[in-house]
């Protein structure tokens, strides 16, 4: 069983009632920006739509097939992580390392 590990990753949907989220993460490759999204399958209050978190679970995938909008019959695969722990972000993109510290030099004028 794998453990995987979100930074700073943006809900982007509720899933169910029961406090499942569908989270995306945004890579970049060869000049190209792909979405990976992951469901997570969460058993507390979920976090807002639009908001950033940091979840680590057990990663689990399943297969589907679907038909996509020209009649071709597509493999896709789902990517769940289960048992989550997870905390907002409320920093997004500041290095933990400047976090509560001043952001400013002796060479600022101000």
């Amino acid at each position: 069983m794998a453990i995987l590990t979100l930074n700073e990753v943006r809900v982007s949907k509720l899933v169910g009632e029961n406090g499942g989220f569908q989270v995306e993460e945004q890579t970049q490759v060869n000049g190209e920006t792909w979405t990976k999204r992951y469901t997570v399958w969460s058993k507390t209050i979920p976090p807002l739509v639009d908001s950033y978190v940091n979840v680590v679970g057990t990663l689990s995938t399943k297969a589907r097939e679907y038909t996509d909008n020209n009649g071709d019959v597509k493999t896709a695969v789902d990517v769940n992580v289960n048992d989550p722990a997870w905390q907002q972000v409320d920093n997004v993109g500041v290095p933990t390392a400047l976090l509560g510290k001043e952001l400013t030099d002796t060479n600022t004028p101000f």
